[in-house]
């Protein structure tokens, strides 16, 4: 579902939008396409994202202006993810947000916070790279920037990180 506003408006609209893919299963000829090795799990992938905003439009969607503008026709005041979950194979991407943005910045610059939380990432990557998708020094990169940027969880293979927006 999505839901945006088209009119101008002194004060922020609301806006939202919700994908959600359960079990989603591709054929084995896609996935020959993108891995003829068969090295990755073919497990059905689920992408879930349920995320509701605060726009304030400058001008109407519908509008010929909007066309003619150079500018985007608003700006993002705030942003909620309640729910975000990426499944592939054993591994899988959770996690919520919540940030707001000041008016008038030409690079919307957010405040506030993260959570993340990701299980199975090494051995997707090991996977990737036994697959030929990934060579050993990508994958050692990859381990070395999340591991700068998260801490170990609860569980083995398992990694999370609050990223906070600061003024």
């Amino acid at each position: 579902s999505l839901t945006v506003p088209l009119a101008a408006s002194a004060t922020p609209s609301d806006a939202a939008l919700r994908l959600s893919y359960r079990d989603l299963a591709v054929s084995d000829e896609v996935w020959g396409l993108m891995d003829p090795t068969g090295g990755l799990p073919r497990n059905p992938v689920t992408l879930i994202l349920d995320a509701t905003a605060q726009v304030q439009l400058v001008a109407d969607l519908l509008s010929e202006e909007v066309m003619e503008m150079s500018a985007p026709p608003g700006e993002l005041r705030a942003l909620s993810v309640s729910e975000l979950e990426v499944t592939f194979g054993d591994t899988s991407l959770t996690g919520t947000a919540d940030v707001t943005f000041a008016p008038g910045q030409l690079v919307p610059q957010p405040v506030g916070r993260a959570d993340l939380s990701l299980v199975g990432g090494n051995a997707l990557l090991d996977q990737l790279q036994g697959a030929g998708v990934v060579n050993a020094e990508q994958a050692g990169m990859a381990r070395g920037v999340a591991g700068m940027f998260s801490r170990p969880g609860a569980l083995p293979d398992t990694l999370e990180t609050t990223i906070e927006f600061l003024e």
